[in-house]
């Protein structure tokens, strides 16, 4: 250990107490006259903040003049208020007189006070272990690395004003969201009053927005999706995720969490740093994203909404959402026309292709495994009661099945389920109509993706006997694994249903009718003729082997016809049409600001607004 001390010349004599552990310590003495990176300070005087980091920069030089030591640094007791946190070993005098005439500021560059702000912002960095520049020792860098920003492209603010927002109540209350809904309008602060209040440079100021606000240089895709969850949403944003990645696209992915969904993966959160939005939530879980994210995350991009609905009308409770979203992609033609007739000019419909891939099957994992009968035809349909068991219509299936055979006839059904609690009603209603059949299963259970791919698989045919489907996940799922389907033959799996690959049920539209919200009772879907279905279900058991020759013939189908790297390149080219298609429109040249836009009359327009809210 050494001690140091700092003089403002040579010839001033140190005054330190040699007691206790230092009585013995060697002495170095700083004498800031001759330290040409200290030149400014010589014969300074400054608040205690700041002679903390004078105690560091001396701290550097005696170090390079006597290394492998750990100097310990007093400054003059005449120049010394008050030990700090930076330099817990600072011998604490009493401070100047208060008749005496106020020392000249500390500078860091000429012109360029060293304020409570940049000292806050070293000592910071200090803590965190951040290779920041020294104020003295390099004190350009310094100016820049203050002037220079943390948070990116989109939100440039200078570190020196987050600083300065951090430490000001007023700018924390006036512009709490920074990053995120008050990012802009608090540069526009920084750059109205922010330079004039601190009399910094210019090189202070962050850049000026381009025309239309578009700031987002880099060319891409912010895929927005429930990623950790087990439902049909989140895969869509899983697959155009992988695909986007296939085309090379480059891409963030943003997860939405929400506590009325199963979560069971882990998925990362990564900054949207891309110029377009790919947002695969329904027009109904959009607000709650927009809540999270604030109306900034949309600003400057062009932002998709990647929808899906089940009936013939989309309520007008949740046409809001259009206004959004800059364009909607439907992957169904029936999606499309549903909201082609409500979607306003401007927000064009487009019609994309979904990929669909056979997913993973659990090993070890079969008929035993759910205590199914290994030598009876397996008819397995599959459902979750929160999705409106009256559109999923699993009592189409269980009626359909009971016309079609005895309990002797040596078929078998299964009927997998989740979240049947949610719904008792509809609960008691499908198990009243299987009420005798051993040849009837019910499995309400949480499986993982692969279980229950497993169980498909071991099945002989899928029977999807729906009112409506925005696509159809368990069928694309059934014939992606080869399995033999009877289907609907309306609404969205028509996207990749066709009748040479399994039976398509005949249908009539028919009014939804009560209770089933949030589906309109006077809006239509589709009632499958069961006679038929029944007919479909008999014909399959007695010829296995056409049935399954067809399936295989759909398998090779349509993991071709929709394979991902076909999805990637729809995505690459959408995104550059957008891109070349983006109008920016130059903002009016801004006016002379008031001069009473001062911080306090934004909070008390903030706090009007949220009584008006």
């Amino acid at each position: 250990m050494i001690l140091a001390t700092v003089v403002t010349t040579a010839d001033a004599a140190p005054s330190l107490p040699r007691t206790g552990a230092y009585a013995d310590a060697p002495l170095v003495v700083v004498a800031l006259a001759d330290e040409p990176a200290l030149a400014d300070l010589a014969a300074a005087t400054a608040p205690d903040h700041v002679w903390a980091a004078l105690a560091d920069a001396v701290t550097a030089i005696v170090r390079a003049r006597r290394p492998d030591t750990d100097p310990v640094v007093f400054l003059r007791p005449d120049l010394l208020a008050a030990p700090t946190a930076a330099n817990p070993t600072a011998h604490a005098t009493e401070s100047a007189s208060d008749t005496e005439p106020p020392a000249p500021p500390l500078l860091v560059a000429p012109g360029l006070p060293y304020d409570r702000v940049m000292v806050s912002l070293h000592l910071a960095a200090r803590t965190a272990g951040l290779a920041a520049p020294h104020p003295f020792l390099d004190p350009d860098a310094f100016v820049a690395w203050c002037a220079a920003s943390d948070l990116g492209g989109h939100a440039p603010v200078p570190r020196y004003f987050m600083e300065l927002r951090r430490l000001r109540h007023d700018l924390l209350v006036g512009y709490p969201e920074v990053p995120g809904l008050d990012a802009a309008e608090f540069l526009e602060w920084i750059r109205v009053y922010g330079l004039a209040e601190t009399g910094l440079p210019a090189s202070f100021s962050p850049p000026a927005p381009r025309p239309g606000h578009d700031v987002y240089d880099q060319a891409g895709a912010n895929i927005v999706g429930m990623f950790a969850a087990e439902l049909g949403m989140a895969e869509v944003a899983r697959r155009l995720a992988d695909a986007a990645h296939l085309a090379h696209v480059p891409t963030a992915r943003i997860t939405f969490t929400s506590d009325h969904h199963r979560t069971t993966r882990e998925a990362a959160q990564e900054r949207a740093r891309f110029d377009t939005n790919i947002v695969c939530l329904n027009a109904d879980s959009l607000p709650s994203f927009t809540q999270q994210v604030g109306p900034s995350f949309y600003e400057g991009r062009t932002t998709i909404g990647v929808w899906f609905w089940e009936t013939a009308h989309f309520p007008s409770m949740f046409h809001g959402a259009m206004r959004t979203v800059d364009e909607i992609w439907a992957a169904s033609d029936f999606v499309a026309d549903v909201f082609r007739a409500v979607a306003p000019p401007e927000v064009p419909v487009v019609r994309f292709p979904l990929p669909i891939v056979a997913p993973a099957v659990a090993a070890g994992v079969d008929r035993a495994t759910f205590a199914l009968p290994t030598d009876h035809f397996l008819f397995h349909t599959s459902f979750d009661y929160r999705s409106v068991a009256n559109r999923k219509n699993p009592f189409g299936v269980v009626e359909a099945y009971c016309r079609a055979f005895a309990p002797t006839d040596g078929a078998h059904l299964v009927v997998k389920s989740i979240n049947e609690a949610a719904d008792p009603h509809a609960a008691a209603r499908v198990h009243a109509l299987a009420s005798g059949r051993a040849d009837i299963t019910f499995l309400d259970a949480v499986l993982t993706p692969a279980e229950n791919a497993a169980l498909l698989a071991h099945a002989d045919c899928h029977v999807s006997l729906h009112r409506s489907e925005g696509f159809g996940f368990n069928i694309a799922d059934a014939l992606a694994l080869g399995v033999p389907f009877i289907a609907t033959g309306a609404t969205g799996n028509l996207a990749f249903c066709r009748a040479e690959h399994g039976v398509l049920v005949p249908a009539t539209e028919v009014l939804v009718g009560e209770g089933s919200f949030p589906y309109e009772p006077g809006s239509t879907w589709f009632e499958p003729d069961l006679a038929f279905a029944a007919e479909a279900m008999r014909a399959m058991v007695d010829d296995p082997s056409t049935a399954r020759a067809r399936a295989a013939a759909g398998r090779a189908w349509v993991l071709a016809e929709f394979h991902p790297a076909r999805t990637g390149r729809f995505v690459r080219d959408r995104l550059a049409a957008c891109r070349a298609e983006r109008v920016v429109t130059p903002p009016p040249a801004p006016a002379e600001p008031p001069r009473d836009r001062s911080v306090l009359a934004r909070v008390v327009a903030r706090a009007r607004e949220r009584i008006h809210v």
